[in-house]
């Protein structure tokens, strides 16, 4: 992970925090199912749990500024679907159900730092951060969130073979969602709090109820070609904004998010299955957008969680399987996405974008017009996070080697191409396109009981970044840019031995 000054010139600095963290997640599922004559009644009850906890400078700087940025969360998860089965091969076949959920997340956000240290820019001069603040003042405050959910759903979905060749599918899915939030931010004994900060508390509730559903019609042209036609309207339920309040009538809920998407495609094989190759249409608008963006109701920087505005992609993807041989299996895949925004307020400029006085889209906060910080609408933009086009192919070589062996061999290569991390288009924020080797050498019983493998991944040793976002403090390290690293974005190679009974 490392901070990099652009605008004051080829510069790093190492964050003076430390980066910690560890997780641990457990969990059971138990299925059961129960014929009732030519019925089946599935029944399917599951728990997960998760604990996290992990810190990180705050501002990424050397500077000693917040050198502990995390806490902890834990979530509990239970769910329970009960479902009735109709057979297979019927002229109407059908599947319906009930689903039930419930989760208790808990978390803890703590700050600190000595915020009255140098500032980049100050060349070398102590500029306390809060005036009046003696040297070495301990800054500190903590923020709980305790969130529990609870969503029930019915649902159904029905096939009707019209014809030989002609099926109509429909489903739909009816969601009663409910959630509260218990929020607390205290301060510390014998601290002083995080500038901008005030001991909050308070709760608020939301509750949603959709009828999300599909509608679909495959019809076969031939024995081995099938097309097909999908209309959906999708769900993504409510919740809160885990980020800072600006105050204790700060609205942390987010409502639902929608999606509504088209589908057309073709699905063939040829030449006796040797050959597979599947092409697929989309376009999805998104209404309603859950995203974060600056709060524009806080005097001092913060961002939140919230519906953001609309979001449209469309493309297309297609996958290929070839088997030449009965050894030797080669896919290939790619896609092509074309996504932007269509309304997003709220999107905090890059650092230098031009104000509107400059003949630029950036406006101050209405809470604080002398912030330095600006925002605006990115509609228009393309989607954050997202690569214009990748693909990747796969071949794989099989055979029995005598012995009582099987040994296999394969060789992977994936692609992407350019992705701006940040919805604001920000030019230092792009990571360039990169590709990745891997390779895999295996040998096993002919049973397959047991498998030892040898495993290559990023053979190249492709360095690239998982994340790079602009510095959460301007004041300290101006235009100045972090990266996040993940395990992949170094050469790697493992061993495993597996066995089944």
């Amino acid at each position: 992970m490392t901070a990099t000054a652009s605008s004051l010139g080829p510069k790093t600095w190492t964050a003076s925090g430390p980066v910690v963290g560890d997780s641990y997640a457990q969990g059971a599922s138990i299925q059961v199912d129960y014929a009732l004559g030519d019925h089946t009644i599935t029944s399917i009850t599951a728990y997960r749990q998760f604990d996290a906890h992990g810190a990180s400078d705050g501002d990424m700087t050397a500077v000693n500024y917040i050198d502990s940025n995390g806490g902890a969360n834990k979530t509990d998860w239970f769910t329970q679907e009960l479902r009735l089965t109709s057979p297979i091969g019927q002229h109407f076949d059908y599947v319906a159900g009930l689903y039930y959920y419930n989760s208790t997340a808990s978390s803890l956000i703590r700050q600190r730092g000595n915020l009255n240290w140098i500032v980049p820019a100050s060349q070398g001069q102590v500029i306390p951060i809060v005036p009046g603040a003696s040297l070495n003042t301990v800054f500190e405050n903590s923020t709980y969130n305790d969130v529990d959910s609870t969503s029930f759903a019915v649902f159904g979905q029905g096939t009707w073979h019209a014809t030989p060749r002609l099926d109509i599918i429909v489903g739909a899915r009816s969601t009663w969602d409910d959630a509260e939030l218990d929020y607390r931010r205290a301060l510390t004994p014998g601290t002083m709090p995080i500038p901008g900060s005030v001991p909050l508390q308070f709760k608020q509730s939301v509750d949603a109820h959709n009828l999300s559903w599909r509608a679909s019609a495959r019809y076969s042209l031939a024995q081995d070609m099938m097309a097909y036609a999908t209309i959906s309207r999708g769900y993504k339920g409510p919740g809160f904004s885990g980020l800072s309040a600006a105050s204790a009538t700060a609205d942390q809920r987010v409502q639902p998010e929608i999606p509504t998407s088209y589908e057309l495609g073709l699905k063939t094989a040829f030449l006796d299955r040797r050959l597979v190759a599947n092409l697929a249409l989309y376009s999805t608008t998104v209404k309603d957008f859950q995203a974060q963006v600056s709060d524009l109701s806080s005097p001092t920087y913060s961002t939140r969680i919230t519906n953001a505005g609309e979001i449209k992609t469309k493309g297309v993807e297609f996958n290929l399987i070839a088997r030449p041989t009965a050894e030797l299996t080669i896919t290939a895949g790619g896609a092509y996405t074309d996504g932007h925004y269509v309304d997003f307020n709220g999107v905090q400029c890059y650092f230098g974008q031009p104000k509107v006085s400059q003949g630029g889209p950036c406006t101050t906060p209405p809470a604080n017009p002398t912030s330095p910080d600006g925002f605006f609408n990115a509609g228009g933009l393309s989607l954050a996070g997202v690569a214009e086009w990748v693909y990747g192919t796969t071949v794989t070589y099989q055979r029995d080697v005598g012995a009582g062996l099987h040994m296999a061999g394969q060789v992977n290569w994936n692609w992407q191409s350019d992705v701006n991390f940040a919805p604001s288009g920000d030019p230092g924020t792009i990571q360039k396109a990169y590709g990745l080797l891997g390779a895999r050498i295996a040998v096993s019983s002919q049973d397959a009981r047991w498998t030892l493998a040898l495993l290559g991944s990023n053979l190249l040793d492709e360095r690239f970044a998982a994340m790079i976002a602009p510095s959460p403090s301007t004041a300290l390290n101006p235009g100045g840019y972090v990266q996040f690293f993940s395990p992949d974005s170094v050469r790697r190679f493992s061993v495993s031995l597996s066995t089944r009974f």
